[in-house]
Order: C-alpha cells, then sequence, then structure tokens
C-alpha cells in the first residue's frame, strides 16, 4: 500500500515580544509594531554595592547616655525622701526640740534660787510662787496636819515622834509639851483620835512661807464602849522653807 506524501514542514515562527512603552522615550511606528527609539533611552545607572559596616555593640552601648526620664525614675527609687517630707521630718523635730527646751526652762525656774524678789505679799497678790510648787507643799501639810491631831492609847509616843518630824524645833517642842500634860489621861480612858482630810488649799505663798487651808473631820472615841463624836472643822498650817525642806511651823484651829 503507498503512503500520501508528506507536507513540507513550515519553519516555527519565532514570537517576538512587543517592547515595553516608557513615558517619555521617542518611538518609531512600523508597521502595527512599535519599537524603541535607542537613541533616546536613558542609560541604566551603575549599581554600587556598599559593603556592610560592622558596628560594635560594647563600644556602641559605653557612649549611650541614659534619658532624662531614665534619671528621674531612678532617683525616685532612691531610699532618700521626698522633699516634702523630709521637711515634715525636720518641723517634728524641731517642735520637740523645742517642747523639750519649754520643759526643762520651766523647771529651772522653779527650782531656780535667783528669781527676782516679788516683794511682800499683799491681797491683791497672796500667792507668789509657781502653781506646782504651791500644790506640793500644801499637800505637804495635809498629811503633816493628820499625824499632828490624831493620836492613839495604843502608840502614843510612838505618833508622836513621827508628828514632830514634820515640824520645826521651836514648833516641835511646843508639841511635846501639850502632849506631855495630857498623855496620862489620854492613855486611860483608851481614847482614839481619827482624823480625815476632805480638802484642802493655799492661803498665801511666798518664796519662804506657804500657809495652808485644810478642811477636817475629826472623830474621838474613849474606850470599847464609847460613844464617837465626830467633829468638822479647820486649819491653817504653815509651813516655811528650812535647810531640811519645808517644815510645819504652826498650826491653828479655825
Amino acid at each position: 500500500m503507498s503512503q500520501p506524501p508528506r507536507r513540507p514542514s513550515r519553519p516555527a515562527r519565532t514570537p517576538t515580544s512587543r517592547p515595553r512603552r516608557i513615558a517619555g522615550q521617542g518611538r518609531e511606528a512600523v508597521g502595527d509594531e512599535t519599537q524603541l527609539d535607542e537613541s533616546t533611552a536613558p542609560e541604566a545607572e551603575p549599581t554600587v554595592v556598599v559593603p556592610e559596616e560592622r558596628v560594635d555593640l560594647a563600644k556602641h552601648a559605653e557612649q549611650v547616655e541614659p534619658a532624662d526620664d531614665v534619671a528621674d525614675l531612678k532617683a525616685e527609687v532612691t531610699d532618700e525622701p521626698e522633699p516634702s517630707r523630709r521637711r515634715l521630718v525636720v518641723g517634728l523635730v524641731v517642735a520637740i526640740v523645742v517642747l523639750v527646751a519649754v520643759g526643762v526652762a520651766e523647771l529651772v525656774y522653779l527650782r531656780s534660787n535667783d528669781a527676782p524678789d516679788p516683794g511682800p505679799i499683799s491681797a491683791d497678790r497672796p500667792v507668789q510662787v509657781a502653781d506646782l510648787e504651791v500644790r506640793r507643799v500644801v499637800d505637804q501639810a495635809a498629811t503633816a496636819a493628820d499625824l499632828i491631831l490624831s493620836a492613839s492609847s495604843a502608840d502614843y509616843d510612838t505618833q508622836v515622834e513621827e508628828a514632830t518630824a514634820t515640824m520645826t524645833d521651836a514648833f516641835a517642842e511646843q508639841y511635846r509639851t501639850t502632849k506631855a500634860d495630857i498623855e496620862e489621861r489620854f492613855v486611860a480612858q483608851q481614847t482614839e483620835v481619827v482624823v480625815d482630810i476632805s480638802a484642802q488649799g493655799v492661803v498665801s505663798a511666798s518664796e519662804d512661807e506657804i500657809v495652808a487651808l485644810v478642811f477636817l473631820t475629826q472623830t474621838t472615841q474613849k474606850g470599847t464602849r464609847g460613844g464617837v463624836t465626830p467633829v468638822q472643822y479647820r486649819v491653817t498650817v504653815t509651813m516655811v522653807d528650812t535647810a531640811d525642806g519645808w517644815l510645819v511651823s504652826d498650826l491653828v484651829a479655825l
């Protein structure tokens, strides 16, 4: 069997790509194709390759200075108190020092013997001694009045010795004489005298003499079957400043 004759193969057409159109470049129209004008095409700029520079991080870190806000933050977390807090602490310390100084000055004033003489006691100025000293001496006068006016037949002599220890020598001598005169009858009747101090105050006060007013109730009982006789009255107790302290120089019933 005979085969049909082959067609001669046509050479393959090599496709040509259309050149890209660039704005501003000249062109020539050749038939349906647009070609670039090589005379007007821009020259390609050479590419410059810059080598990478190595950065020394350690050296760079040493040169970096902290920002202001970082410094402020470090200052806030330190142990130093804030200015307002420091002012408050300083104010409290100054106040305490002033109070201590005032207290010391008052004690020095009370114990000082170099204070100027305020003059004689008068009706307008019956008290010329600091209040703390007056109260202390008046309380001492009330205690002395209790010892002087109380008595017991069980320990008569001991009570006399305790009472005279609060007196000046002159007043103690008078007191012993009076107690000796009544001792025999007082002990024979088994007499008991109890004193109850209800109040005390100051009548007048100078640097060397303070007169106290004492309110009291004196209860007397004679024997185990005797009746009880309470009496309320007042006494003035004169206290004088001596080398042995404040002592009773006189006691007067009102």
